[in-house]
């Protein structure tokens, strides 16, 4: 039987060491999944991990896991708007153990990885698990998938079998609260004549169909067309009269348009020294020379 091993130890970051020690953080629920077959000849195992509420965050999370999986497939945690996220982990090997920490704003992480401990011996799978914990555990839960063409599932501890919305068994295990430090084996035996992956047994996700429109929608959507129009005809109409006007400026240069220098240009003056008529563009008395009055 192969010993896995699986140690959290959690870091509180940007808080002293002294500190941290004094608050040793608890993982509220860990959910641990194992999917044999599923896209890949090994099993699929994922870890949702959700600290308790009373972890300082930011933190860091260490999980272990053994080295002969490479790097793991995905390693993310809940966004704080919802929905999985990637997150910065560093990859740390020592031995037959990879230490992965991991950083979480959120405080719920998830982890997956494939393991090819997986066996195989004619139609006969098998696959064990011993978990440790270096923290303790609010809630345990294991969750078992059964391949569609597998027969004969043997799960220990024994799982209660429930059929999902996918189509597939599941076998569900509670170990409720464990301590620091405690062992809990799991073994998956099940016998399956061939190779056949789960996934390509699933039947993709239909898309969801567009509800077709009300009597309500229709009047609304004419009425908005209408509108839509309206707004732009009273624009191009805009934007029209813009153009002639700028037009209309443009035939005036800026240089012969009136100005205050030119106010009596066209008006009769006598010279007021000797009464002599002048013209209209003279400025200076024709008979005696006297600078006219324009005013």
């Amino acid at each position: 039987m192969r010993r896995l091993a699986v140690l959290f130890a959690l870091v509180i970051a940007l808080v002293p060491g002294i500190a941290a020690a004094q608050n040793a953080p608890e993982i509220d629920t860990l959910f641990v999944e194992l999917w044999p077959e599923y896209d890949r000849a090994a099993m699929l195992v994922i870890y949702r991990i959700q600290l308790s509420e009373q972890t300082t965050l930011p933190t860091t999370i260490a999980v272990r896991i053994p080295a002969a999986v490479g790097e793991p497939n995905a390693v993310a945690e809940v966004a704080a708007a919802g929905g999985l996220v990637n997150t910065a982990y560093e990859r740390q090997v020592e031995g037959e153990w990879a230490t992965l920490l991991i950083q979480t704003t959120t405080g719920i992480v998830q982890v997956e990885y494939y393991d090819p401990a997986l066996t195989k011996d004619g139609a006969v799978r098998t696959y064990s698990d011993v978990l440790e914990f270096d923290y303790p555990i609010g809630r345990l839960l294991v969750r078992v998938q059964q391949p569609p063409t597998a027969s004969n599932m043997q799960i220990t501890p024994t799982g209660t079998p429930a059929v999902e919305g996918d189509g597939l068994t599941y076998f569900y295990s509670e170990f409720g609260a464990v301590p620091a430090g405690e062992t809990i084996e799991i073994s998956v035996a099940y016998e399956k004549d061939d190779d056949a992956l789960t996934v390509g047994s699933l039947a993709p996700a239909p898309a969801p169909e567009e509800p077709a429109p009300s009597a309500n929608g229709k009047q609304a959507l004419a009425w908005g067309l209408g509108i839509l129009g309206a707004v732009i005809i009273g624009y191009a109409g805009f934007r029209l009269w813009q153009d002639n006007r700028a037009a209309n400026e443009r035939v005036t240069p800026r240089g012969r348009r009136g100005s205050a220098g030119a106010t009596g240009v066209g008006k009769t003056v006598f010279c007021h020294n000797c009464g002599t008529k002048s013209k209209p563009s003279d400025r200076y008395c024709r008979e005696c020379g006297t600078e006219l009055r324009m005013g």
